[in-house]
């Protein structure tokens, strides 16, 4: 914050030189074209009709999107740091790296059609909507970026903006009810097929999706209840919504059964 509000000019660093631009070319032009080969290939089903291809599994298809775009931000944000560090300027420089941000970005809505595809026939989770809100974030970073490379803003506020919008995403996350989100998405989802709906999924979930269940036949199952009438054990969102809700659908159940009913083969983990 101190730094968005200094006035002094960072933008170029007297102490260092700056790289040859020959060897800055090469490299990053090489980059830049293994980038595009991917981006390439990955076009048909931006654009395209969302479609899982023949033979592949449909986690391990979601999962691919997201840690190709993880080791893509990795490798962006190394070469970018250390560009620039002795970054003066160059007009070269900006060209390749915006190039490198923009299918970084176009990776980013890869990964994030790919999710929505998961989400579309198996559901969304607590986990899915995390890794869909980071796709997110790492978006805004990558346009953030390429903002501040056009107009040449100093890095160090770079630095500064990405801190505030990271403090910014994390506060907002954390206020969502996202048990409750995943709880009414896959009710409305499966109301018409309710054989695709997963109730032991949404049933291990807490006690903030007991809103969204009210209605259906779900039970939220716990092997332990806090005890509202204890003021060390009492907490205001949990017990409200206890006692707004009742305790139809929100029960213990005895956990040495079920182990005992696992051992014997007859429990179902899904």
């Amino acid at each position: 914050i101190f730094t968005l509000s200094a006035s002094k000019n960072r933008t170029s660093i007297a102490e260092t030189n700056s790289f040859d631009m020959l060897i800055i070319g090469i490299f990053l032009g090489m980059i830049n074209l293994l980038f595009l080969t991917f981006v390439l290939m990955q076009l048909p089903f931006l654009f395209g009709e969302a479609h899982l291809p023949a033979g592949i599994n449909l986690a391990s298809f979601a999962r691919e999107g997201f840690f190709q775009l993880m080791m893509v931000m990795g490798l962006v944000m190394f070469i970018f740091i250390f560009i620039m560090r002795r970054f003066k300027g160059e007009k070269l420089s900006v060209f390749f790296l915006s190039m490198l941000l923009v299918q970084t970005i176009i990776m980013g809505f890869v990964s994030l059609k790919k999710m929505y595809l998961y989400q579309s026939i198996k559901g969304a989770t607590v986990l899915r909507y995390y890794v869909e809100w980071f796709d997110y974030f790492l978006i805004l970073v990558l346009l953030l970026g390429l903002v501040f490379l056009i107009r040449k803003i100093a890095f160090s506020k770079l630095l500064d903006g990405v801190s505030v919008l990271a403090l910014v995403a994390f506060a907002l996350i954390i206020s969502l009810n996202v048990d409750g989100m995943v709880a009414s998405h896959n009710i409305e989802k499966f109301k018409d097929k309710i054989i695709g709906l997963d109730k032991g999924a949404i049933s291990r979930l807490s006690i903030d999706a007991l809103p969204a269940i009210q209605g259906s036949d779900i039970i939220i199952k716990v092997d332990k209840k806090r005890d509202c009438t204890k003021f060390a054990d009492y907490h205001f969102g949990y017990c409200s919504k206890l006692n707004r809700y009742g305790r139809k659908q929100y029960k213990t159940y005895d956990a040495t059964a079920v182990i005992e009913v696992k051992e014997e083969g007859l429990y179902d983990e899904r």
